[in-house]
């Protein structure tokens, strides 16, 4: 039953728990936490890169991301403090802002539920007003809505993967406030569709149109343009699609108006899109970080759909499990184990009226997990088929297992549980077939999805244990989530990124050459620290990774005329089978590959007594037969000289003097991954190699010096968390 603020016995009404109020306080709490473990400056993989491209205004790599970049130049303008740390705070604020418009989802989603179930109790026989005073505690007020709507939030967004997106400067950030935010608009725009077809509303008595026409309104106008907008940012906003189309036509009926009805959101949807267009008009003018040059139709075309991508998705079979198995294991420790068991309580509260689909939707999940959890066949099909057949199925049985006509609104529970489950799914789906190391940003969507089950299981503890419990165990929960998740997410002592790339790029001998393939260690950190920092920007850098695109050494030709010009002749021939590749022509692998390591290997040669050479560990390793796959012309251990954290190649066997290394370096305690792993023993076995090569020549004095050195580098993790990260490290990082 519902009851407004002004019953006694909704004692939250004295709090003024309004949603407005409530959604303000999640938002603050939420900044407040997000601001204690933000990053002092840039992280791994793309975090340097982004905040350069915001910087500068250049193209950030696929698919550009122009809505967040513009956001981005924008509060470095009006925040005076230096750029990377704004756009951290920019960063916070985003996810922040997106936990306040997500609490007030979950308002509206729950008064419509506790409305629905108010007005079916009205029609029931009156035996049961005997027992109103001894379950009055069990009666949801507007206060307690707003309080467990906000609780639910707060919980969803500390869990440690979206607490994650809020420390430092990545698109993912702006994805926490863009999701939350499309699906409050969509939910607006369809009551009011709704009410358009002869519905009556009375969660949202604004949702009545002055006319019952078809055609252009505000609310159809801001959902399509945020909707737009979200796909500028992040393309996996589409994972939202099945799940929202199926709620769509279930809602509003599979008829023409229906389709009539979408075609009046196209215009503002593109108009949403037009960010994109601030891509070939930059690329036009040549920044100093152009990715892609999306300055041609297929470039463009290439550049936004994220093409590049392609070898990365669905190729691996063996990684559904393995992505499954770490997301769901990671999702229900945040959560605490019990929040997932509160979900799942949620679930059976919303399809409790209707169980032939409660018992179907229970199977289909049940064998779509299982599917992805202990898939491990060879061929990738086998299980995306199976996976895309049981959401087709899900559809059917939501459309056959829900009333139609005038009963739509009595199965509203049921559609937002199978909804959700559309969107659970599809980020399973998604992620589990995506060969990247960093996926757990691409299980937002099922976390959203996740949240809203909890929502509606602390709602069914309300309805069991009333009131008093069931705030003290929401609260509580929410308390124990912040406080368990801190640790994994604080971020406020990460500065081994921005220490390496100074370390290189401050030790490397003046006008050097350094290739590298390191982009999440330090090429990444490198654009910052370079363009935006101006630290040593008389070294060239070169990824090497990247020169396998026509982009890149075109960048390369108009940031370093000298140093490509060296090399036109290798780089001539190595373009024309390049260009066969990015065009999907027929190529010979072997042709390209060998003209590959040709332009490497004269990048090396040609500047060899001109100007220093350095590379990085990942070009200085042997392969089986003992040869190196770059520069093998030098393969003595003293024409390839340990200097700092790279390598410096030299044309003759003398002794390379270094001053003894003064590292920037600051240690991430209690930290423990794969990264923060490979960052230690990057800096242990540099000192490790430079003992080496100062034994060759007798100075053993040095030689200890350098082994003492690297032992500083041991993070003095104990045996549980070497497990954590073994599979990685080929031995303990200082042996």
């Amino acid at each position: 039953m519902y009851k407004t603020k002004s019953d006694p016995e909704a004692f939250f009404a004295l709090l003024r728990a309004t949603p407005a109020r409530v959604a303000v306080g999640v938002g603050l709490i939420a900044f407040v936490l997000y601001l204690l473990t933000l990053a002092p400056t840039f992280g791994y993989i793309d975090d340097g890169e982004l905040a350069a491209v915001a910087s500068t205004l250049g193209i950030a790599h696929p698919t550009g991301y122009p809505t967040i970049t513009l956001l981005g130049k924008l509060f470095t303008l009006i925040f005076p403090v230096s750029d990377i740390v704004a756009l951290n705070v920019l960063a916070a604020l985003f996810v922040a802002t997106g936990s306040s418009v997500l609490t007030l989802l979950y308002v509206r989603l729950l008064r419509a539920i506790v409305l629905i179930r108010s007005n079916a109790e009205k029609g029931k026989k009156r035996k049961r007003e005997k027992h109103k005073k001894i379950r009055s505690d069990r009666v949801i007020s507007n206060g307690e809505i707003s309080v467990l709507a906000g609780l639910s939030a707060l919980i969803t967004v500390t869990t440690g993967i979206w607490w994650r997106q809020s420390t430092g400067f990545e698109v993912y950030a702006l994805h926490c406030l863009m999701l939350p935010l499309t699906l409050f608009l969509f939910f607006r725009y369809i009551d009011q569709e709704a009410s358009r077809s002869g519905e009556e509303i009375p969660w949202d008595h604004s949702a009545i149109p002055e006319s019952k026409r078809i055609g252009y309104t505000k609310r159809g106008f801001f959902f399509g343009l945020v909707l737009g907008l979200s796909f500028t940012n992040h393309m996996t906003t589409i994972l939202l699609a099945p799940g929202l189309l199926l709620y769509y036509f279930w809602r509003l009926g599979f008829d023409p108006d229906s389709f009539r009805r979408l075609l009046y959101l196209i215009p503002s949807f593109v108009i949403g899109l037009l960010p994109y267009l601030w891509l070939p008009l930059r690329a036009a003018s040549n920044p100093e970080f152009n990715w892609g040059n999306p300055e041609t139709l297929w470039s463009f075309w290439r550049h936004v759909t994220g093409a590049q991508y392609e070898v990365w998705m669905f190729t691996e079979p063996r990684v559904f499990a393995e992505h499954t198995q770490s997301f769901l294991g990671t999702i229900s420790t945040e959560l605490l184990f019990v929040g997932m068991g509160i979900a799942l309580l949620g679930i059976a509260t919303l399809l409790r009226k209707e169980r032939g689909l409660a018992l179907c939707f229970g199977a289909i999940l049940s064998l779509s997990l299982l599917l992805a959890l202990f898939f491990d066949g060879e061929n990738v099909a086998m299980i995306l088929l199976p996976f895309i057949g049981l959401l087709l199925l899900m559809g059917l049985a939501l459309f056959y297992f829900t009333k139609q006509g005038n009963n739509r609104q009595k199965s509203l529970p049921a559609g937002l549980a199978v909804m959700a489950a559309f969107l659970f799914l599809t980020s399973i789906l998604y992620g589990g077939g995506y060969s990247i190391l960093d996926i757990e940003q691409y299980y937002l969507t099922a976390i959203l999805a996740l949240g809203l089950w909890l929502l509606f299981g602390l709602v069914r503890l309300h309805d069991l244990f009333g009131r008093s419990i069931a705030l003290a165990f929401s609260g509580f929960l929410a308390v124990g989530v912040v406080l368990f998740n801190y640790g994994g997410a604080d971020e406020s002592g990460n500065y081994l990124v921005e220490d390496a790339t100074v370390n290189v790029l401050e030790n490397a001998p003046e006008n050097a050459i350094i290739i590298s393939g390191l982009w999440d260690f330090w090429l990444s950190g490198s654009y910052y620290m370079q363009a935006v920092k101006e630290i040593r920007p008389d070294v060239t850098v070169v990824d090497h990774n990247l020169l396998k695109y026509g982009w890149y050494i075109d960048q390369l030709r108009a940031n370093s005329p000298e140093f490509m010009a060296l090399i036109k002749k290798e780089v001539d021939a190595f373009q024309v089978e390049q260009y066969k590749f990015e065009r999907d022509l027929p190529y010979d692998s072997r042709i390209i590959d060998r003209l590959y390591v040709e332009l490497i290997d004269a990048m090396i040669r040609e500047n060899l007594g001109k100007r220093p050479v350095l590379v990085t560990f990942d070009l200085n390793e042997r392969n089986q037969l003992g040869e190196f796959r770059y520069g093998n012309e030098w393969p003595s251990p003293k024409k390839r000289v340990p200097w700092h954290l790279t390598y410096m190649i030299v044309p003759e066997e003398k002794y390379v003097s270094q001053k003894f290394p003064d590292w920037k370096f600051r240690f991430w305690d209690g930290k423990v991954d794969p990264y923060v792993a490979n960052t230690y023993k990057w800096y242990a076995t540099s000192a490790r190699d430079r003992a080496q090569y100062e034994a060759l020549y007798g100075h053993d004095s040095l030689v200890n010096r350098y082994i003492q050195l690297a032992g500083t580098f041991d993070p003095g993790w104990d045996e549980g968390d070497y497990k954590k990260v073994e599979h990685l490290l080929p031995g303990r990082i200082v042996e």
